[in-house]
């Protein structure tokens, strides 16, 4: 008895499948399909987009190391975001090397301004653009672009502070600058090498701030 309930069962079952395999199985036949499609496609788009970055950053490399400003500027026009920034800035650089530091200022001044690029490109560029105004530049321009990167826990905050400490220099603001300097001195996340650049021009500038008590007497 117990085998033909046994028998019914396992013919019920047999047919509650084919009726659902019936009345399912095309959808999940074309539910693999496209997960085999959509996994071969994400595939084929990962070696594409390696390989295509290998090749950008090999021409990258090579027009760069020609130092040919046309050749790297009408490369970073024609390439991705990340390689024509990188470019950019290297066109830059030879601008400011060769003393063109107007047209260097222009290339870091439209990477500040380009939307959808990096943050931290975009204040390494305006970074840049204020180290070239540095000595003939606005001063109240130039602080106010520093002001924006000294902020707390910005990427470039203490190159920014180091500026700014020369800044005040050339205003002949000793005080303002040592304490700028102070700062970077005094701060254990900030680049070693910074840090006793910084110490050992506070020393200077103190020595060379005007003495209020002095000043007072005379």
């Amino acid at each position: 008895m117990s085998e033909l309930i046994q028998e019914v069962n396992d013919e019920l079952r047999r047919k509650d499948l084919e009726r659902f395999w019936k009345e399912n199985g095309s959808w999940i036949i074309g539910c693999m399909v496209l997960a085999v499609v959509f996994t071969a496609a994400m595939s084929w788009w990962r070696q594409h987009t390696y390989e295509r970055n290998m090749r950008e950053t090999a021409a990258m490399i090579q027009v760069i190391k020609n130092a040919d400003v046309d050749k790297m500027l009408g490369f970073a026009a024609a390439t991705d975001k990340d390689h024509a920034v990188v470019t950019r800035f290297a066109a830059a650089a030879v601008y400011a090397k060769r003393g063109e530091a107007d047209k260097a200022v222009a290339i870091y001044s439209d990477i500040a301004n380009t939307t959808g690029v990096d943050a931290t490109y975009r204040d390494l560029a305006r970074l840049l653009s204020a180290s070239q105004r540095l000595t003939t530049g606005d001063p109240a321009a130039l602080h106010k672009d520093l002001s924006e990167l000294t902020k707390p826990g910005g990427t470039w905050r203490f190159s920014a502070l180091e500026l700014e400490a020369l800044l005040y220099a050339r205003e002949n603001k000793m005080k303002e600058a040592a304490n700028d300097l102070a700062e970077i001195a005094g701060d254990s996340n900030a680049p070693q090498d910074l840090r006793m650049r910084a110490s050992t021009l506070r020393e200077f500038y103190i020595g060379a701030a005007p003495d209020a008590s002095k000043k007072g007497k005379s």
